[in-house]
């Protein structure tokens, strides 16, 4: 009885000091209506030509990748920028997986590939959003059945090219659609760990 009492009680404390501790392992970023993972962005982008950029960035990846949508990079020819998701991958699940931002004040259309260069490419129209820092975010969402990825498989790469020769896209970024873990399941988990290293000591 006495050490069902015990392990009852260190859950609690586990529990709670989990729930304090769960805030900072949930952080959430909005765009217009959408709540984002803060690791669902992407972390790095390069390009096979020379994509203008804008908004201040230093460099292609420094414009595409992170949740700042006013800056991003202005197709020019017929470039292909790359897009690389590190931190989160694309991962299959039922409905949209991805989101990719088109920044100014006309949709474009842009032909998209994901997983690698080689595979199937299929053409896409953005559609206004929302806007930021005063201009329209078009976005395209993307589920990765399209591509033929099955069901709970991940890509980590997306490679972009210009869908329509009369316009010139600009991309501002892409994220996962990934949905938000409930703060309750970080809650357990930590709870469960910190119950788990409590009773080893104990038990040293």
């Amino acid at each position: 009885m006495f050490s069902y009492v015990f392990t009852v009680q260190k859950f609690l404390i586990a529990f709670s000091i989990a729930q304090i501790l769960c805030p900072i392992a949930d952080a959430v970023i909005i765009k217009g209506t959408t709540s984002y993972r803060d690791d669902a962005f992407a972390d790095a982008a390069s390009s096979t030509g020379s994509p203008l950029i804008y908004g201040g960035a230093l460099s292609i990846s420094d414009a595409l990748s992170g949740s700042d949508l006013t800056t991003g990079v202005e197709f020019v020819g017929a470039e292909t920028v790359q897009i690389d998701f590190i931190d989160n991958t694309i991962k299959n699940i039922a409905g949209n997986d991805l989101v990719i931002f088109e920044y100014g004040a006309n949709p474009e259309t842009i032909s998209l590939t994901v997983g690698s260069m080689e595979s199937m490419s299929i053409v896409y129209a953005s559609v206004f959003s929302f806007q930021e820092g005063g201009t329209n975010i078009n976005e395209i969402r993307v589920d990765l059945n399209d591509f033929g990825i099955a069901m709970g498989n991940s890509v980590s790469s997306i490679f972009i090219k210009v869908g329509d020769s009369a316009h010139k896209p600009e991309i501002s970024g892409a994220a996962s659609l990934e949905p938000i873990p409930e703060p309750g399941q970080y809650a357990l988990i930590f709870g469960l760990a910190i119950l788990g290293y409590l009773l080893l000591r104990r038990k040293a």
